[in-house]
């Protein structure tokens, strides 16, 4: 009877060393997989907590700092600094470059009050008392009685005006160090900075695929966290219809982590604008469309050309947002889609902006270099005329000793 009870003790002690001996293995795998994901968002932090500081500085109008970052503004006999040569891109409208967002609107204000004005004057009659107008649309003098013919309205064309380009230029937040960027790493194709979420400033890459800055910096070593890309089949000036730029949606707050923050209504419509700054040019988008999208949604349609289905496409963004926007559309747009992942693997956030500065991206069809025509080497000169005899018979013997009737 007592050693049924120890057998049955020492079994029971058997049991429960290797139950503990289990638990303390999946602590231990536990353990290691949480140290794990630590050190990743420890390495992604260090890796780009100082990368603003390290290649970007604040926007400065002084000439003086413009020298020193390779830049040098023009300057004339005034000593009054000269914008640069925009190379054919579309002059600076007023009320353009320069202008913060308080001044952009009082200039907006004296424009709508001196339009009131000027209707309100055309409503209580002509300024001068002496000419008046009659209802057959000529105008009578007072004084002569003389009539004038009323002035010829051109003719309307059948096909419809196209909506006037509307700029929204601003001072770039940033200055980037383009030189010691491209001695890094020549992938690197442009920055985003987005005006409401400032903690969104990095280098936007573009690599051979999309798999490889998934998971690699922009110093091409390895990690998890990766980099903020293009889509590969996007041109790498941002000249497509509409460009896609992919980044991860990091825990620690990093990446595009808070993007889905701009959807909210009031943070829109606070600041709506994003930048896409590059060596050849600084871009701002207006932004008119947040949601979350699916994966294989129309959001991740690539478009080569500027058409009427392009228009369409971005009409049909826009009707999907979730914050209310009136931003304008036209078939000549150039759109810049962010993406990034959600808790729900087949879901992403997705922001949509147009570019409104009147600073673009411009695509440049290369021309085809001409093919010269092969210069075959004579064989034997006579050899067209040798066939015409062959097949008329104006030889004595033909080609092959014979003659052809």
């Amino acid at each position: 009877m007592d050693k049924d009870k120890n057998n049955g003790k020492r079994s029971f002690g058997a049991v429960r060393m290797i139950i503990l001996l289990i638990a303390l293995i999946v602590f231990g795998y536990s353990a290691y997989q949480l140290y794990s994901i630590f050190s990743v968002y420890q390495k992604a932090g260090h890796e780009y907590s100082s990368l603003a500081d390290d290649f970007t500085r604040p926007y400065s109008k002084d000439p003086a700092d413009s020298e020193t970052s390779g830049g040098p503004a023009r300057t004339e006999t005034s000593g009054e600094p000269v914008p640069p040569e925009t190379s054919g891109r579309p002059a600076y409208k007023e009320g353009g470059a320069g202008l913060d967002g308080a001044a952009r609107r009082d200039k907006n204000n004296e424009r709508k009050n001196g339009g009131k004005k000027e209707a309100e004057s055309i409503a209580s009659g002509p300024e001068n008392p002496e000419t008046a107008e009659t209802e057959s649309g000529q105008t009578e003098s007072a004084s002569s009685g003389a009539e004038k013919p009323a002035e010829e309205k051109p003719a309307k064309s059948g096909a419809p005006e196209a909506p006037a380009e509307v700029f929204e230029d601003a001072e770039p937040p940033l200055e980037v160090d383009w030189d010691e960027l491209a001695g890094i790493n020549p992938d690197i194709v442009g920055w985003i900075y987005v005006d409401a979420l400032p903690e969104i400033s990095y280098p936007v890459l573009r690599g051979e695929d999309n798999d490889y800055y998934l998971h690699h910096t922009f110093r091409k070593e390895y990690l998890f966290a990766g980099s903020i890309f293009e889509d590969y089949h996007n041109e790498p000036d941002f000249s497509d219809p509409n460009t896609i730029v992919y980044g991860h949606n990091m825990r620690n707050g990093s990446m595009f982590n808070h993007l889905k923050k701009l959807n909210d209504q009031a943070k829109y419509d606070a600041d709506p604008y994003f930048w896409i700054l590059t060596p050849k040019g600084n871009y701002r988008y207006h932004i008119y469309c947040i949601t979350t999208a699916g994966v294989n949604s129309d959001f991740y349609l690539l478009y080569k050309e500027n058409d009427r289905e392009f228009l369409e496409w971005e009409q049909k963004i826009q009707a999907a947002s979730d914050v209310r926007n009136k931003v304008e559309l036209t078939e000549r747009d150039k759109t810049v889609v962010l993406s990034t992942c959600t808790s729900d693997s087949s879901l992403r956030v997705v922001v949509a902006g147009k570019c409104v500065s009147s600073e673009r991206p411009v695509k440049i069809t290369p021309v085809p270099t001409p093919i010269p025509e092969p210069d075959f080497p004579v064989i034997f000169d006579g050899i067209d005329e040798l066939w015409a005899d062959a097949f008329t018979g104006d030889t004595e013997d033909g080609v092959f000793g014979e003659t052809y009737d």
